[in-house]
């Protein structure tokens, strides 16, 4: 690529690093309502609402050993305060 090519790309990388990805507070607010509901959606809604209630059955569990496991990507993209506060 030429250096004129080049320059349109490091203009958009630049604009898309320009703002601070936020990481969410899962503390700050009260999910469950909203988790509650999404059972009732379709799809990853409902995948999102049934892991919950398999993660709250698990904390319940004394002798449950409890993994997490998580794509790279997501700590990057805000999760990094809320993978925080599920340890």
């Amino acid at each position: 690529m030429t250096q004129a090519q080049l320059k349109p790309q490091a203009d958009r990388k630049a604009e898309l690093l320009a703002d601070e990805v936020q990481h969410i507070d899962i503390t700050s607010f009260d999910a469950r309502p909203i988790i509650a509901a999404m059972d009732r959606m379709s799809f990853t809604s409902r995948d999102l609402a049934r892991a919950t209630e398999i993660y709250n059955e698990m904390l319940a569990d004394e002798n449950c050993s409890i993994i997490l496991t998580v794509a790279g990507s997501t700590s990057a993209g805000g999760c990094m305060k809320l993978y925080a506060d599920l340890i």
